[in-house]
């Protein structure tokens, strides 16, 4: 069956280029491409002997479509290169920080729990409680039965044989252990995550990736500073029940920091850019599958 493709979303993000002290003068220049208006259409000629059309989506961020950005064969070979498949989960100090001050107990333990107490009554409801998984454990898809559960096992019942499962007490919360329940509920439903999925990253170090980045350049007209010290080409394989939730990527918090800093002299180079946020997929017609991209102007 034929397979369907498309670059999604090209250039709706930031270019991620922050000061360097000794090419300051040099900064490139980085040139945007016009939406114009939403359904707008244009063609580019001469990239690879075949023309590459561009509809715009949105306006606010600029969002783009291009159909056939990659053709069937150079799918195919994307796909043979991508051998050594990676559980797309990616650490997260700020997780990993609160779970550990979680299972130390006492006073830390505490000040973990009393950020998402927002009414500061000494219990987590239903909603604070979502929270609390969500940004400590990265699972967002707990629902209501999941804080009853929960709930059952926190409060326990009381003389009448009912449980409360309208909130919890912080102190019980504790007491439940909560860091090895969420971790074992993570490891046996994966699905629950922010993200389910698997990852390889290709360099550009073959003639079909340097064509992709050279037909991205003509689209986009960045300058080859920030061709050339791209990140890896990243390709996402998702199992049933696979997703990545709405998230982002690169916040300008992360630039303005000094996190992301290339130079063209050689030695400068804290984290590679990742210059555009695009997605190519590659699916059989009519099997589902989707981008979603929140308030668009």
């Amino acid at each position: 069956m034929a397979a369907s493709f498309a670059a999604r979303g090209l250039f709706a993000g930031a270019i991620l280029l922050s000061s360097c002290p000794r090419l300051e003068s040099e900064r490139p220049r980085v040139e945007a491409l016009d939406p114009v208006a939403v359904g707008h259409v244009r063609t580019l000629e001469g990239l690879g002997g075949r023309p590459l059309e561009i509809r715009t989506l949105a306006l606010d961020p600029p969002v783009f479509l291009l159909p056939g950005f990659l053709n069937d064969a150079e799918a195919d070979e994307v796909r043979s290169l991508a051998q050594v498949w990676e559980s797309s989960q990616a650490g997260d100090g700020d997780k990993e920080r609160n779970q550990l001050m979680l299972q130390s107990g006492g006073k830390q333990a505490l000040k973990v729990l009393r950020h998402f107490d927002k009414n500061r009554d000494q219990h987590l409801t239903r909603r604070e409680f979502q929270m609390f998984v969500k940004d400590v454990f990265g699972l967002p898809n707990f629902n209501g039965d999941d804080f009853a559960s929960f709930a059952a096992l926190a409060n326990g019942a009381v003389a009448d044989g009912s449980v409360n499962r309208d909130s919890i007490e912080l102190e019980r919360v504790l007491k439940a252990d909560p860091v090895p329940y969420f971790q074992e509920l993570g490891q046996k439903e994966p699905h629950r995550y922010e993200r389910f999925s698997e990852t390889v990253w290709i360099e550009h170090n073959t003639p079909l990736m340097w064509n992709i980045l050279n037909r991205t350049a003509a689209v986009t007209g960045l300058p080859d500073v920030v061709i050339k010290n791209t990140e890896p080409l990243q390709v996402v394989r998702y199992p049933p029940l696979g997703h990545y939730a709405c998230h982002h990527d690169i916040t300008p918090d992360s630039i303005d920091s000094g996190e992301f800093r290339f130079c063209d002299a050689g030695d400068v180079f804290e984290r590679r850019p990742r210059w555009r946020r695009d997605g190519v997929s590659r699916r059989r017609r009519g099997r589902g599958g989707q981008v979603g991209l929140g308030k668009l102007g």
